[in-house]
């Protein structure tokens, strides 16, 4: 004779239920995290996505939003972590492409950050964030044209990117093009009045020539 199998049986109307229950609560945590994390309260923020994570772990945008702001708080190895936990579950999730490339700039793992600007462009190639990231990653490297190219590509996409036009003068400078330089800081400041660093560069670059003269 043969025992007989039991097969675990679902109620598949109970489940349903109680998925219906959970999404709510879910995003209640995400929205609640991402008021905290507008308010720079990050370890505050992260409590709240550790809720919504804890009720829905294959959500991916719970691991990404505690990601970023891991790395609010400087802990960019811990915030790769949650996105590659992210882009597991959710392989052409933009966000978390863009977020990890960012992480891995700050640590000055300048390829691998282009690695993940590059897959960002691939699945969003009117977006300004990926290229104004991989530009500073590339000018980082001393891929100067290339960093050009990218911050042209940020600006045609957004003319008011006051941080692209700061960008692409710093690699101007570096390629020896001066006066270019200085145009796209005088954009800077033209764009931005308070923007200390983009002054900072313009004064330096006059400096430089002044030397010279």
């Amino acid at each position: 004779t043969h025992s007989a199998t039991l097969k675990p049986t679902i109620d598949l109307a109970k489940l349903e239920k109680l998925l219906d229950k959970t999404a709510p609560l879910t995003n209640r945590h995400l929205v609640k995290g991402n008021e905290l994390q507008d308010k720079g309260l990050h370890d505050q923020a992260i409590q709240e996505y550790d809720r919504a994570i804890k009720l829905d772990p294959y959500d991916a945008k719970g691991y990404t939003a505690r990601g970023y702001s891991y790395g609010n708080l400087g802990r960019h190895q811990r915030a790769i972590e949650d996105y590659d936990e992210a882009i597991q579950l959710a392989p052409n999730f933009l966000a978390a492409y863009l977020n990890r490339g960012n992480a891995y700039h700050s640590l000055k793992r300048y390829e691998t950050a282009i690695s993940d600007y590059n897959k960002a462009v691939q699945l969003d190639p009117d977006r300004a964030k990926p290229y104004f990231g991989r530009g500073l990653s590339r000018e980082a490297l001393g891929y100067y044209k290339a960093a050009i190219d990218d911050q042209t590509k940020v600006i045609q996409i957004d003319p008011t990117h006051a941080d692209a036009y700061n960008a692409r003068g710093v690699a101007y400078a570096k390629l020896g093009k001066y006066q270019t330089a200085i145009e796209d800081f005088d954009k800077s400041v033209q764009l931005n009045p308070s923007y200390a660093m983009a002054y900072a560069n313009r004064a330096a670059v006059y400096s430089f020539l002044d030397q010279y003269e």
